[in-house]
């Protein structure tokens, strides 16, 4: 068969579907509908199109994507999982410790985390001695999940942990326990 718009001639290797000419692309159909190029009708006893090699792209896409997805999910849980947020807030920060700190302070942070700096430079101001944990380190995950903690910093003086930092609620219960001086 002749494609009327291009000129050229089937053969029974092309892979254009029947009804496309493998040629300029145009649709058979269309153009014998538009009036352009008379009745074209198309050849008969073309081969199917092979679909060798389509299943190992669509194989290797699905791959990529499987990857692409991991690696954002694995790069999204460390970046949400190393930020934690508490408001500065009063009322109920303090509260009783499943974790004791004995008479000493421990200090429970996580990098990037300001209410960790704020606390931390309020803690060096006054000269309180403290034990500073990183919740991303072993001890620290598996206290951090003791405590019941949804965020950082949790101060633990004594028998107490406070969530969050306040500094009016951290020097008083420096002071009912004992560290403030």
């Amino acid at each position: 068969m002749r494609c009327q718009k291009c000129g050229y001639v089937r053969k029974a290797e092309d892979m254009a579907p029947e009804w496309q000419c493998p040629s300029c692309q145009v649709a058979y159909a269309k153009a014998s509908d538009s009036g352009n190029f008379g009745s074209v009708r198309p050849a008969a006893n073309v081969p199917a199109p092979s679909r060798t090699g389509s299943s190992s792209a669509g194989m290797l896409k699905g791959v990529v994507v499987l990857v692409l997805v991991a690696v954002v999910g694995y790069y999204g849980y460390s970046f949400v999982s190393g930020i934690t947020i508490t408001s500065e807030t009063t009322g109920n920060m303090v509260e009783a410790s499943p974790i004791s700190a004995g008479n000493g302070v421990l200090f429970y942070t996580a990098a990037g985390c300001s209410y960790c700096d704020q606390a931390r430079s309020y803690l060096k101001k006054h000269d309180v001695k403290y034990e500073e944990i990183d919740i991303n380190s072993d001890r620290g995950r598996q206290e951090f999940q003791q405590l019941g903690a949804m965020g950082t910093p949790i101060i633990v003086v004594g028998d107490q942990k406070m969530t969050g930092f306040n500094e009016d609620e951290l020097k008083s219960l420096l002071k009912a326990k004992g560290q403030w001086k």
